[in-house]
C-alpha cells in the first residue's frame, strides 16, 4: 500500500503470492539505490492546475522519465488517447509500460471479475486479495496486488516504482524500515512480477483528498477470460497464444520429438525432461515453424516456448515411450 495526500505520505506492504506448485523465477531487475526525489516536483502544480490537467500529466511524466534515466530505461510514451481513458485504464496502461519498456511481456488485459475485486479493495483503501487459484479457465500460478492513495494513475506509478524504498528521510513504507529490509520496493516487484502470461484487474474510488487505486496482477496459463480492456486495445497489436503441437517420431538416431510452432518469432524454446529431482532443461533452441529434438530418451517431456510482446508463453507435455 502507498498513501499520499497534500504532502503527507504513509505506506504498507504490497502483496506478492506464488503458488508452491508453480514457483516463479524472480525478475532480474535492480532496484534504485534509494528513493528518487521527483524532478520536477509535480505536487504543487498538480494541486494548483488540477490532478487531471495536461500540465500535471506532463510534469509527472517528466519526473518518471528522470527516474527512469537513472536506470538506463528510455522515456515513457503515453498513448494519444491517454487523457480520455478512465483512471482504471490509465493505471493498466502505465504499469504495463513499466513492464514492456524493461523487456517484460505485457499484461494481456483487464478482467471484469478482477476489476470488481480491485474496486472493492479501492473502496476499502486496501490491497486486493485473490481467493482462488483459477479465474474461469485461466489457471493461476501467482499474483501480486498493490494499492495507492494518490493524485492519479501516473503519480501512483511514480510512488510504486521510484519512491517505495529507503531514502535520506527514511521511508513511509511500513515494510521498509531500514535500507536492507525485505519489504522495500515491494510495489515495484509486484508490477514487475515474473511470468509471460498475465491478466489484471484495476479499481478506483474518489476519496476526499485523493484517488484510491488498487490493482491485482495475476500470472498463470490457460484460456484468457474476456477482457474489458486489453493491451491490444492500447497498441493495436493483438497478443495471441502460441499454437504448439509436439509429436514423437522415429529418426535415424532413434526417437525424436518434432514440434510445430505458430507463430515462430525467434522465441526461446526449452525441452525439459522429468527426473526424480524434478524438471530439467535438456535442450535449448530458438523457435522455428518446425523443430526437431533428435536422439531423446524415453520419459516425460515438456516443451516451453517463451512469450513475446505479441505472443503468450506456451507449454506442451508429451511422453516418449
Amino acid at each position: 500500500m502507498v498513501r499520499r495526500w497534500v504532502g503527507l505520505a504513509m505506506a504498507a506492504a504490497a502483496i506478492v503470492v506464488t503458488s508452491p506448485v508453480h514457483a516463479a523465477v524472480a525478475a532480474t531487475f535492480s532496484d534504485p539505490a534509494q528513493n528518487v526525489v521527483p524532478s520536477p516536483s509535480y505536487w504543487s502544480l498538480c494541486l494548483d492546475q488540477g490532478r487531471n490537467s495536461q500540465a500535471c500529466t506532463d510534469q509527472i511524466v517528466q519526473a518518471i522519465d528522470s527516474a527512469r534515466a537513472l536506470e538506463g530505461v528510455g522515456p515513457m510514451t503515453l498513448p494519444a488517447d491517454f487523457g480520455s481513458l478512465t483512471t482504471e485504464q490509465q493505471t493498466f496502461v502505465v504499469t504495463n509500460l513499466e513492464r514492456v519498456d524493461r523487456g517484460l511481456p505485457p499484461v494481456a488485459g483487464m478482467v471484469d471479475s478482477l476489476n470488481a475485486l480491485a474496486s472493492d479493495a479501492a473502496v476499502a483503501d486496501a490491497d486486493p486479495r485473490l481467493a482462488d487459484w483459477s479465474v474461469g479457465l485461466f489457471q493461476v500460478s501467482g499474483w501480486s496486488s498493490i494499492w495507492a492513495g494518490d493524485l492519479n494513475a501516473l503519480a501512483s506509478d511514480y510512488d510504486w516504482m521510484y519512491n517505495d524504498g529507503w531514502g535520506p528521510d527514511g521511508s513511509y513504507n511500513l515494510d521498509c524500515q531500514s535500507a536492507g529490509a525485505s519489504g522495500c520496493w515491494g510495489h515495484r516487484h509486484a508490477i514487475l512480477r515474473p511470468g509471460s502470461h498475465l491478466i489484471t484487474g484495476v479499481g478506483t474510488q474518489l476519496q476526499t483528498h485523493w484517488m484510491s487505486i488498487a490493482q491485482i496482477l495475476v500470472s498463470g496459463s490457460g484460456d484468457d477470460p474476456a477482457f474489458s480492456y486489453s493491451w491490444a486495445d492500447v497498441t493495436g497489436v493483438p497478443v495471441a497464444p502460441v499454437k504448439l503441437q509436439p509429436n514423437v517420431t522415429a529418426s535415424l538416431n532413434g526417437r525424436a520429438i518434432v514440434a510445430t510452432v505458430d507463430p515462430a518469432e525467434s522465441q526461446g524454446v526449452r525441452l525439459r525432461r522429468h527426473t526424480a529431482t524434478g524438471w530439467h532443461t535438456v535442450r535449448r533452441s530458438v523457435a522455428a515453424d518446425v523443430m526437431m529434438f533428435d536422439s531423446v530418451r524415453s520419459g516425460r517431456y515438456r516443451i516451453v516456448v517463451a512469450g513475446t510482446a505479441t505472443t503468450i508463453r506456451a507449454v506442451a507435455h508429451l511422453r516418449v515411450p
